[in-house]
């Protein structure tokens, strides 16, 4: 028999990826999936204790977390003498480390690594060849068919299929909208305000819309 902990275990989904304003629109609508689909997103930026190292958190999150997505899509530096950004294949590397290391429940760990183009992290992380990676183009449409996909591989049934998660995602943005327009704000102000709502607000606004 399941407990509470298990089950809070088994639908915890930690996330590894970009943080930046141009990810933002896939983030959200990963974050959307996820919660539409009955899991719980997991990211460090969640706790905000400045006493704790970045790395205690990370590691928190992984050893609760039956679930991981990684998304390997800045392996790549954008401009010349820029330096590539390791932390996520390192995040990575501490989730497929607890699989294969950890005992008991961390055994089960199931871990989906995205990437913007197919096949490009052969050049930075050959170790993951043979690995089966998806990659979403840069769509956040595309991200929520790759999700989607792999909650069914999972073994989750009757999920409903991306087009459908995908309106759906399309009629939560409309009453977001709508909800900070009712606060005052002007229809440009609410889309700005929509481009960088802290992770924990949007979180909030899709439990808010799951429940009228």
């Amino acid at each position: 028999m399941k407990t509470a902990s298990s089950s809070r275990f088994d639908r915890s989904v930690f996330i590894n990826c970009p943080l930046d304003a141009e990810y933002y629109p896939l983030l959200t609508a990963l974050l959307f999936t996820l919660r539409y689909l009955g899991f719980s997103p997991r990211l460090s930026p969640e706790s905000l204790d400045s006493s704790e190292s970045r790395l205690d958190k990370i590691k928190a999150l992984i050893g609760s977390s039956r679930l991981g997505i990684h998304d390997l899509s800045r392996l790549r530096s954008s401009s010349v003498g820029e330096l590539s950004r390791m932390n996520m294949p390192f995040e990575l590397g501490l989730d497929i480390g607890c699989k294969s290391f950890g005992k008991g429940r961390l055994t089960e760990k199931r871990c989906l690594v995205l990437e913007e183009q197919p096949f490009r992290y052969h050049a930075a992380l050959s170790d993951l060849s043979g690995s089966d990676i998806m990659s979403h183009s840069g769509s956040p449409e595309r991200i929520v068919y790759c999700v989607r996909k792999w909650v069914v591989q999972l073994g989750f049934k009757k999920t409903p299929q991306a087009k459908s998660i995908w309106y759906e995602y399309q009629r939560f943005l409309a009453y977001v909208m709508l909800a900070l327009q009712a606060k005052g704000m002007t229809e440009g102000e609410a889309k700005s305000e929509l481009s960088e709502i802290p992770i924990s607000e949007f979180l909030e606004f899709v439990d808010d819309w799951q429940s009228d």
